[in-house]
C-alpha cells in the first residue's frame, strides 16, 4: 500500500530569493589572471576591486538564444536552430565620483588620481579613449537572510552606458550594460547558493552509569565488600562464643 502524500503549501517560501548585497557591496572586478572562486563561502580574492554601491533597481542578467525554424515541405515546423546565444548583464552604479569605479568603465590607464594636499581636494582625470574598453572578471555577491548566493563571470566587457545626467534635483549615474563571453570551458557564468538550512547536531552525552564496563566493575567492588563483611562478621561469632571444659 502506498504511504498517503503529506500535502504542501503551494509555495514554498524559504525557496524564494530577494538578493541583497551585505555591507561589503554587491559588485566587484577581479583581473582575469585571478582564479574566481567556486562556492558562496570562500572569500573574495584579495585582488577583488570593489565597485560601490549600485541603484535600488539592483542588477539585471539576461540571456537571448536567436533561432531559426526549419519547415518541411508541409510547412511545419520541425527543427529550431540556435544561430547565437547573447549573455549580458545591467546594472547602475551610484557612485558617480568613486576613482576605481571610473578605471572599471573607461579604463585604468585613462583616470589618474592625484591625492588630496593642504592647498586643493583630491583631484581625478578621465580620458575617454575611442578604443574598446577592458575585458574584466566579476563577482557578484548577493544574500537573504542568511541564504548566500555568488554569481562569477570569467569574461564581460562594457557594452554601452545610457547618456550621463547632471541637472538639479537628479543625481549623477552610470547605467552600464555589459557584453559577457563564454570561458575555456564554454560557459559564461558560474552560481553558487548556499540554504538557510545547516542541520543542528546535537552532541551525544554518555552516562556512566549505564556503561556496561563500569557496572561491572562496580558490581563486583560491592560484592567483594560484602563477602568480607560477611567473613569479619563469622569470626567475630567464633571468637565470642563459650569455650569447652577439660576432662
Amino acid at each position: 500500500m502506498t504511504a498517503p502524500v503529506t500535502p504542501t503549501a503551494h509555495t514554498l517560501s524559504k525557496n524564494t530569493f530577494v538578493g541583497k548585497p551585505n555591507v561589503t557591496g554587491g559588485i566587484f572586478l577581479v583581473p582575469q589572471t585571478i582564479a574566481l572562486p567556486t562556492d558562496a563561502l570562500t572569500d573574495r580574492p584579495a585582488e577583488c576591486i570593489r565597485l560601490g554601491g549600485v541603484s535600488e533597481d539592483g542588477y539585471t542578467y539576461m540571456s537571448e538564444r536567436q533561432v531559426e525554424k526549419r519547415k518541411d515541405w508541409n510547412g511545419q515546423v520541425v527543427r529550431s536552430l540556435q544561430t547565437s546565444m547573447d549573455d549580458m548583464f545591467e546594472i547602475t552604479f551610484i557612485e558617480f565620483l568613486n576613482p576605481d569605479l571610473l578605471g572599471a568603465l573607461y579604463g585604468t590607464d585613462n583616470v589618474t588620481v592625484t591625492p588630496a594636499d593642504a592647498t586643493n581636494g583630491t583631484q581625478i582625470a578621465v580620458r575617454h579613449s575611442v578604443e574598446m574598453p577592458e575585458h574584466g572578471a566579476y563577482i557578484i555577491d548577493t544574500v537573504d537572510g542568511k541564504t548566500k548566493r555568488r554569481r562569477c563571470i570569467p569574461d564581460a566587457q562594457l557594452e554601452t552606458l545610457d547618456p550621463i545626467v547632471e541637472k538639479p534635483g537628479e543625481w549623477s549615474v552610470y547605467k552600464a550594460k555589459y557584453s559577457i563571453f563564454p570561458d575555456s570551458q564554454g560557459y559564461t557564468s558560474y552560481v553558487y547558493t548556499v540554504l538557510n538550512d545547516a542541520t543542528v547536531t546535537t552532541p551525544l552525552k554518555v552516562d556512566a552509569k549505564v556503561d556496561p564496563a563500569v557496572a561491572d566493575a562496580k558490581a563486583e567492588a560491592n560484592k567483594a565488600a560484602a563477602q568480607a563483611a560477611a567473613d569479619a562478621k563469622a569470626e567475630a561469632v567464633v571468637a565470642d562464643a563459650p569455650k569447652g571444659t577439660a576432662k
